[in-house]
């Protein structure tokens, strides 16, 4: 009997951190979009693409209150409890960074929009030029 604990526990004990492994692959998967979503918003705002950036903080923001209510709502054992709240931290500090990037974003707008009332020769803007700084 010993002997036979002796050779399938490694066995058995492998098996079990496959499963945590797979786990975790699995939830970073499902979040890739969020992880990934800190360096796409700051892209689309270098290229001016300020609309793909806000359709993108949308999308975020749903995955994140969505994989926020997944982890609240489920049950399980301590070891599952704990991997839970690491996940959940992870994701927190993830929608940091987002967040910080949607202020920087939007001091950057309201930046602009206060520089708009004077055009670059220092004389008031055309409607033109009023209309570029909205778009």
């Amino acid at each position: 009997m010993q002997k036979a604990d002796l050779i399938f526990q490694p066995v058995l004990e492998n098996s079990t951190k496959t499963e945590k492994a797979r786990a975790t692959l699995g939830v970073f998967e499902r979040s890739k979009f969020l992880f990934n979503l800190p360096g796409f918003l700051h892209d689309s705002i270098v290229i001016g693409r300020y609309d793909a950036a806000l359709r993108d903080y949308k999308k975020g923001k749903f995955l994140h209150d969505s994989r926020l209510a997944q982890l609240t709502s489920s049950s399980g054992n301590k070891n599952g409890k704990h991997a839970e709240e690491a996940h959940r931290k992870l994701l927190e500090k993830v929608w940091q960074q987002v967040e910080k990037v949607m202020e920087d974003l939007r001091v950057q707008l309201m930046e602009k929009l206060a520089n708009a009332s004077l055009g670059s020769n220092g004389v008031g803007k055309t409607a033109d030029e009023h209309e570029r700084t909205i778009e």
